[in-house]
């Protein structure tokens, strides 16, 4: 779940053989990349699990504080290798993940030297105009990506009351079915993220930046793996009001408008659309 402000943005094979875990990962078409607000809060490692639910989005690859971009999965290759790309981060009218819209289009762009086939931006405020993060990054590249979406306002992960990540949308203008719950959701989440890690006296916060800075491939995967693990379980009361559960807020959105898409060939139509 994504706003412009960090706090109420959550507002969204055990038996494989040695030859494969060490063969190298097939380039899939999708990667998912992140920002250093991982640490903030669960919700970008939700919209990565989304990503890889709903579209395959399997590789994940995080913008560290100097702007490189490295894979936090094992063996997913190249960055530029993928052609469709889903950026998750806190954004506003002029900053994403603590970058501009111009740092972290000449990031991208540096770490993805081909021409990107699509690019969605799960990220607050990314269609707002004049000047948009749509509009920034597609100018890195000439104005020549397909298609780009992001929404012009707050946007979050709709699941129609489904908890289920393949099925839900991403939308703005997003309505609850229970607000007040919601909210209490919200809450609990936040002073969870505040409390200790699993097996550790630290802040998930605290451990999320000791693994970033300096990057850990490894340790930045288990984090990642953590985070879901722990923010998707059923409250141990069997009570709604004690959840920390971030699938319970997918489930209770229930509404909402669709994102802004624009490109040089959106979803394949011969009509160029001007990113705002």
């Amino acid at each position: 779940m994504r706003t412009s402000t960090h706090v109420r943005s959550l507002l969204g094979a055990l038996a494989l053989s040695a030859a494969t875990l060490n063969a190298p990962m097939a380039f899939a078409a999708s990667a998912t990349l992140v920002m250093p607000d991982l640490c903030d809060d669960p919700s970008a490692v939700f919209d990565h699990e989304w990503a890889t639910a709903k579209n395959q989005s399997e590789a994940l690859f995080y913008m560290q504080a100097d702007g490189t971009i490295s894979a936090v999965t094992a063996n997913a290759g190249a960055f530029n290798n993928y052609d469709t790309v889903y950026v998750a981060g806190h954004g506003g009218d002029d900053f994403v993940g603590g970058f501009t819209f111009a740092e972290f289009s000449d990031n991208f762009e540096a770490a993805h030297n081909n021409l990107p086939d699509e690019v969605f931006f799960a990220v607050c405020s990314a269609a707002n105009g004049p000047n948009s993060l749509l509009k920034a990054l597609n100018d890195q590249y000439g104005g020549n990506i397909n298609t780009l979406y992001g929404g012009v306002s707050a946007c979050a992960l709709v699941g129609y009351g489904d908890p289920t990540l393949a099925n839900a949308e991403y939308l703005i203008n997003v309505t609850q079915s229970d607000a007040n719950l919601y909210a209490t959701i919200i809450d609990n989440i936040t002073q969870k993220w505040a409390g200790a890690y699993p097996q550790s006296q630290n802040t998930y916060n605290q451990v999320c930046q000791a693994r970033v800075d300096p990057f850990d491939q490894g340790e930045v995967d288990d984090f990642v793996d953590t985070v879901y693990t722990q923010f998707s379980q059923p409250p141990q009361s069997g009570n709604d009001e004690d959840s920390t559960n971030y699938l319970d807020l997918v489930s209770l959105n229930n509404g909402g408008d669709a994102l802004f898409v624009c490109g040089a060939s959106p979803n394949g139509s011969t009509v160029e659309v001007p990113c705002p």
